[in-house]
């Protein structure tokens, strides 16, 4: 196994990936194999939980997969939530907080931190120059000319908080496997208890 994963990981692209992801997700719950089941789940993350979305998922992942998925979701967005909140209040590096602007730059940075809780996706540093410069754009303050060495020690800071904040995730939601097969196994054993059922 150890050789396989080493394998796995040396593959450009990689295996894991998000085109990939809620298939080597359904796979890796069906096997048991955790480590691969939360890797692929954190690869769903730059996805919108939708039914929409979730469309061509439907057919290849069961339903219990899924919901176990979704609790894996739900758990990054609340310590998310909690971690940058307390990152907004004290770990913003001087360099950006320092910077002056008319509407408060820890206001926006604020709000753009709360929107990755809200959808990790949007942890991207393209997402980021995008929020800032709708900022600017609207606000035509002088944010526009934040220093680079400003919003790299940001970004290093933020990038900590959030790969800190999956770690700590992955450590304690290997639950993400049992609710997905305690749940198969369950829907399993009342389909049995019908079938018995309708036979008699």
């Amino acid at each position: 196994m150890s050789s396989i994963r080493a394998v796995i990981a040396s593959q450009d692209p990689p295996f894991i990936r998000q085109e990939t992801a809620f298939r080597v997700y359904s796979l890796a719950q069906a096997h048991g194999l955790r480590q691969e089941a939360l890797h692929a789940a954190r690869a769903t993350l730059p996805f919108s939980f939708t039914l929409e979305d979730l469309e061509d998922e439907l057919s290849t992942a069961p339903l219990a997969y899924l919901h176990g998925l979704w609790k894996y979701r739900h758990r990054v967005q609340t310590y998310l939530a909690a971690d940058l909140t307390a990152f907004k209040t004290t770990g913003i590096p001087s360099e950006m907080a320092g910077q002056s602007c008319p509407y408060g730059i820890l206001t926006w940075l604020g709000e753009y931190m709360e929107s990755i809780a809200k959808s990790p996706a949007l942890f991207d540093l393209t997402e980021f120059h995008m929020f800032l410069s709708r900022h600017t754009r609207a606000s035509g303050c002088g944010c526009v000319n934040i220093p680079s060495s400003a919003i790299r020690a940001f970004w290093m800071a933020l990038t900590n908080v959030v790969h800190e904040c999956m770690t700590r995730v992955s450590t304690n939601v290997y639950e993400i496997y049992d609710i997905g097969n305690n749940q198969k196994a369950s829907i399993g054993r009342i389909g049995h208890r019908d079938s018995r059922r309708s036979s008699n």
